[in-house]
């Protein structure tokens, strides 16, 4: 079982480890068990976060400690994960890696290439990546929910990226409508004089960035415009701009785009107006939105809602510090290099927006994906809330589309023109790990939302699961049961839960033994 412990430790005692060769501690050791946590390893004064059990040689059982109520998820040390995240942007193509060095702190790199990835997806609308034996397409959504003054603002910058490619389509389409009026009037001129002729028909007129602040009839009617051949990207600096022409049940239309556009579902509408009805057989939608928490609940207004699941997130507190304003006398202006990644953006655009490609996966990168989403599937299910699963399985389909948009990217950067490409397992590695980051975030955020669906079971499941020993006995889960203040009822609901799940072994009638699938699962994915 991979566990992570808080230990206290003098600043003598930090100071005198080795960490390179920790391999036990002994009981005697003046150490306090503070909260129990998983999947990330910091270092900080007066504290050591070690991240493998062996490595510790600490036993798996937690001697009746309680898991504390306050333990968060999503929510990774700043410097640690700076150092960590900097590594991975080496790492990637260098588009990505030019976004991503645009901004100094932790927080505001993982904002602008979560969100330079979303954007750069929509230049590929035809590339194609067989997922479940279904047909998924690089369309990817972003949250980004931060207090105020924290970074989220970058993604403004990052909005201008597309500038370009936004301004040549909206010029392409007013010289289509000038000339559709045009013939317009030619064919209303011959109607009056008694002459037959054909009623010309309304260009469709693609865009490629749309307001937030729109209607759902008019949402549907660009989807249709753009058709399955083009992707629309809805990017707004507040989020509560999404909502603002979309209340009730408008607002509830709005949602609904959003799901169905998530799987490419036909999303359709019919008005009593002279454009008729409006369709998008296979729409293609790309979100990024940011804003603080209550931003939000226009949009995300209960935790049954399906469409937070749809959503990767980027989410934490922010580090309320002064930041040195004096500009740099040597340094290029961040508008500058906009402008640079605007004029690469529109290369891109020009280069993929027409090309068909299918993006493929080896049999091991598949194996990973079912390898965490069976972890994250049983995390979700027994341990924090049923209606939490779906961001198990949303986040596994997430990691294809995100990985096919740096494939292409890298297949682009080093001139690889092949109709079929595979992902490298450089930018697997480098996707798996951002996917991650988010589906923790998304468990951590999902607390928060307005409880339709109440995840205390899962939290009570988790405390319950952690404080049996390794194998046990029906007197012994009872007992324990007990002792937490859970009914006997619901004790032998759970047993039979965990067992049915996989995350107890039955050995025999009364005699259980916990499997390795259900204490990763048990382990709170990424406390603060």
């Amino acid at each position: 079982m991979i566990t992570t412990l808080n230990l206290k430790l003098t600043e003598q005692e930090y100071e005198a480890i080795d960490f390179s060769r920790i391999e036990t501690i002994p009981s005697s050791s003046p150490l306090n068990l503070i909260h129990i946590s998983n999947d990330f390893e910091t270092h900080s004064e007066k504290h050591l976060f070690i991240d493998t059990q062996e490595r510790m040689g600490f036993s798996s059982n937690y001697n009746g400690m309680e898991i504390p109520k306050n333990t968060n998820v999503g929510l990774p040390d700043e410097a640690g994960d700076n150092v960590e995240l900097d590594e991975l942007i080496d790492t990637l193509p260098d588009f990505f890696k030019a976004i991503g060095n645009l901004f100094t702190s932790k927080d505001e790199k993982m904002i602008a290439l979560n969100a330079g990835v979303v954007l750069t997806g929509a230049t590929m609308p035809l590339v194609e990546i067989n997922y479940s034996n279904q047909i998924n397409y690089p369309a990817l959504m972003l949250a980004v929910i931060f207090p105020p003054a924290s970074g989220k603002g970058v993604v403004s910058p990052i909005k201008r990226i597309a500038k370009k490619v936004d301004q040549h389509l909206t010029k392409e389409a007013n010289q289509c409508n000038q000339t559709y009026r045009q013939e317009l009037d030619q064919y209303h001129a011959a109607v009056k004089k008694g002459q037959a002729c054909l009623m010309p028909l309304k260009p469709l007129t693609p865009n490629l960035l749309c307001p937030g602040n729109i209607t759902t009839a008019k949402l549907t009617d660009q989807l249709s415009n753009n058709g399955s051949d083009n992707m629309l990207i809805i990017c707004e600096t507040e989020a509560d701009a999404f909502g603002l022409s979309a209340t009730g049940g408008y607002s509830n239309g709005n949602s609904t785009i959003l799901r169905q556009a998530f799987h490419f579902e036909s999303v359709g509408q019919a008005r009593m107006t002279d454009d008729g009805s409006k369709s998008a057989d296979t729409p293609k939608m790309g979100v990024i939105l940011a804003g603080t928490s209550d931003q939000y609940k226009n949009l995300f207004k209960e935790n049954e809602n399906g469409l937070f699941s749809r959503f990767l997130i980027v989410y934490g507190e922010g580090t309320p510090k002064w930041r040195d304003v004096k500009p740099c006398s040597d340094c290029p202006s961040i508008d500058h290099q906009i402008e640079l990644l605007a004029d690469r953006y529109y290369d891109l655009w020009t280069s993929l927006n027409k090309r068909k490609i299918e993006v493929r996966f080896s049999d091991q990168q598949w194996k990973e994906i079912n390898l965490l989403g069976e972890e994250k599937f049983n995390h979700t299910y027994q341990f924090t809330a049923q209606e939490t699963v779906s961001l198990a399985l949303r986040h596994c389909n997430m990691i294809v589309r995100f990985a096919a948009i740096l494939t292409v990217l890298r297949a682009e950067q080093d001139k690889i023109t092949k109709v079929i490409l595979y992902c490298s397992d450089q930018d697997f590695s480098s996707t798996l790990w951002l996917i991650k980051k988010s589906l923790a975030c998304s468990l951590n955020y999902f607390k928060s939302l307005p409880k339709k669906v109440n995840s205390r079971d899962g939290e009570v499941k988790t405390l319950f699961f952690n404080h049996l020993p390794q194998d046990f006995i029906t007197q012994t889960y009872l007992t324990i049961g007990k002792t937490l203040n859970i009914s006997e009822r619901s004790i032998s609901r759970h047993i039979e839960s965990f067992v049915k799940t996989g995350a107890l072994f039955k050995v025999q009638k009364g005699h259980y033994s916990k499997t390795q699938v259900g204490k990763d699962a048990a382990v709170t994915v990424c406390p603060q």
